[in-house]
């Protein structure tokens, strides 16, 4: 015999009632079509790199390798290089095949353009782990300091959003030792 909800000992008058999850519910299902949403962008943007001459498999691959530290990264590359030498799989043994001539270089506003996107992602995350807005590493002033505050109040707009802001820093990190009177008032 089906049981009632009534009946239910977890359901009592404590719980949450119909408007509190009509509230989430809209919440949820308005973050569903956003992320909806952004996921046709990113998919979108992917076709159109691979319209372009681009392999969307080894971009995905570069945006799962960025966010690795870059030590894991060389040394995963070298071991791979290591074992395929072994397998007798020639991968790596004409990496001057590509690079080497000017042609094969990205011109110095291409370079520039990945490198603030770098600059911008790296604000994106410290925001993320909830670093102070101050702990930009580029010189106040320069372009990739401003560069770096966008992607970190994008970072904080996200987090808002999200409803994140508030939360504590994850356990085990460390913060900045001194004096906590000598240290910059937070913007």
């Amino acid at each position: 015999m089906a049981r009632r909800m009534s009946d239910d000992p977890e359901i009592g008058h404590n719980q949450p009632g119909p408007d509190e999850f009509a509230k989430h519910w809209s919440e949820i299902r308005k973050a569903k079509r956003e992320f909806e949403e952004a996921n046709g962008i990113y998919r979108a943007k992917l076709k159109a790199a691979k319209s372009a001459g681009f392999n969307p498999g080894v971009i995905t691959e570069l945006l799962r390798l960025q966010k690795q530290d870059p030590d894991a990264v060389e040394q995963f590359n070298r071991e791979l290089a290591r074992l395929a030498a072994w397998a007798n799989i020639p991968i790596g043994t004409q990496a001057n095949l590509f690079g080497d001539d000017d042609e094969q270089r990205p011109s110095d506003e291409a370079a520039n353009t990945i490198r603030e996107a770098d600059v911008k992602q790296a604000g994106y995350d410290a925001a993320l782990r909830g670093d102070p807005s101050d702990n930009s590493p580029h010189l106040p002033g320069t372009r990739y300091a401003q560069v770096w505050r966008e992607g970190y109040d994008a970072g904080r707009d996200f987090m808002e959003r999200s409803g994140r802001l508030n939360e504590k820093a994850p356990r085990g990190r460390r913060k900045k030792a001194g004096n906590p009177e000598d240290a910059p008032i937070a913007a």
